[in-house]
Order: C-alpha cells, then sequence, then structure tokens
C-alpha cells in the first residue's frame, strides 16, 4: 500500500519538475523565427511503456498556419485496437 502512493508521489514529483523546466523554454529570441518549414515528431515515451505508436508531420501553410498529418496506434493483446488518422490545420 505504501508503495502505491509512493509511486504517485513520484511521478507527481516528476511531472512537476518536468513541466517547470518547459516553462523556460518558452522565452522569446527576439528576432527573426525560425526558417524550418516542416516538423517530424513521435511518441517515444510510448515505444517503452506500452506499444502505442503515435507520429505527427507539420508543414507551413503560411507565416501563421501549419497543416498536419498524425497517426496513432495502440493495440490491444486480442487482435483488436485503437487506431486513429487525423488531419489539422493550426493557426
Amino acid at each position: 500500500m505504501v508503495g502505491r502512493y509512493f509511486r504517485l508521489v513520484a511521478v507527481l514529483a516528476a511531472l512537476l519538475g518536468v513541466l517547470t523546466v518547459t516553462g523556460f523554454a518558452q522565452e522569446s529570441t527576439g528576432g527573426e523565427s525560425d526558417t524550418r518549414n516542416q516538423v517530424i515528431s513521435a511518441n517515444s515515451f510510448g515505444l517503452i511503456l506500452v506499444p502505442w505508436y503515435n507520429r505527427k508531420y507539420e508543414c507551413k501553410a503560411t507565416e501563421r498556419a501549419t497543416i498536419g498529418l498524425s497517426g496513432t496506434r495502440l493495440p490491444w493483446g486480442d487482435g483488436s485496437g485503437f487506431y486513429s488518422l487525423n488531419r489539422a490545420l493550426r493557426y
């Protein structure tokens, strides 16, 4: 019983630490924005924790908008699972 609460407190403390650190990464550079036009991302934690795969591709459409495509796969032991394919427009 004590181990269960210890794990919960440890996870919450880790999340608090991670969220605090990422908040400092949002500071503005004050200059021109980066010239990258495409982003490919993956959920690497899903490979460690459960067989959950998540991939995303985004492309810059205008100065303030991107279009994207993402897919998710979460199989279950009986041959079924959750599968998703999404389109996105971010502005």
